[in-house]
């Protein structure tokens, strides 16, 4: 099949092509369709993969195209048909900081500055721009026609809509100079501690340790504690303070009251001993 579409296609070129264009190679449409004619008479004297008949048939097909919207081709731009290219096959690894090999390829002047590169990468069978495999005959074609056409950048309105990735801009943090003032932490003054009197706290302690066994005519030791003077009495010969405090005889008979009520005791007598 492909045989036959040879001999069609360089009859079709030689009857209408050469007759109407006597300086062929100065119209690079028509060298594009020279090259094609070469590429067939290599085919026809080799094997070649049937990826090679696909690009022919898809460069012919582009060429037709083009024919049919009005014969001239028309000039290749960035805009328009090389930044799509880029955008799709180079962008992911040539953006931002760590962009690979430290080439950006993000907008019209970076591509611009190193196509020459990214074009010989694009045609390295060996060592390929992207990685893997070259691209389509007709991406690379496109390129090296913007390249022979002197790097035009084209109209801004030609750029699809979905642009080539360029880095995202972070708006700076705005600091309001206005301090905002700073209420102090609520502090809750410290209580002042409770002076141990006799009615506060003394009082209660010998209701409940010492009254039932030092009351009425029958009071152990004829020891009486049923009142402030009776209680100041003894405490200020000692006494209460000593029996409380004896491990051997303590007061009550059951055991030393705790600690804490017996520092009540000495505070109490730290404070005068008084009654309210």
């Amino acid at each position: 099949m492909f045989r036959s579409y040879q001999r069609r296609l360089i009859k079709d070129f030689l009857n209408t092509k050469l007759n109407k264009t006597p300086h062929l190679f100065m119209n690079f449409k028509y060298f594009k369709i020279s090259l094609l004619i070469a590429s067939t008479f290599l085919y026809s004297c080799s094997e070649f993969s049937e990826e090679a008949e696909e690009n022919a048939i898809l460069l012919q097909e582009q060429l037709e195209q083009e024919e049919l919207e009005g014969g001239a081709s028309r000039a290749i731009t960035f805009n328009r048909d090389v930044a799509p290219i880029i955008s799709s096959n180079c962008v992911e690894c040539h953006s931002g900081a760590g962009a690979q090999g430290g080439v950006r390829l993000e907008n019209f002047e970076q591509v611009s500055a190193s196509i020459v590169r990214v074009n010989a990468r694009m045609n390295d069978r060996n060592n390929p721009m992207p990685p893997g495999s070259l691209i389509g005959i007709v991406m690379r074609q496109t390129v090296m026609d913007w390249i022979d056409g002197g790097l035009l950048e084209g109209d801004s309105e030609d750029v699809e809509e979905t642009p080539i990735v360029v880095e995202e801009v972070i708006p700076p943090v705005v600091v309001d100079p206005t301090p905002t003032p700073v209420e102090p932490p609520v502090t809750t003054p410290e209580a002042e501690p409770t002076l141990v009197t006799f009615s506060n706290t003394i009082s209660a302690i010998i209701v409940d340790s010492c009254v039932e066994c030092h009351r009425g005519a029958g009071a152990r030791a004829g020891v009486r504690l049923e009142n402030f003077e009776q209680v100041r009495a003894i405490t200020e010969a000692g006494r209460t303070v000593a029996r409380i405090n004896n491990e051997s005889a303590p007061m009550p008979p059951a055991g030393l009251l705790p600690l804490e009520t017996r520092e009540l005791f000495d505070a109490w007598v730290s404070n005068g001993l008084a009654e309210n």
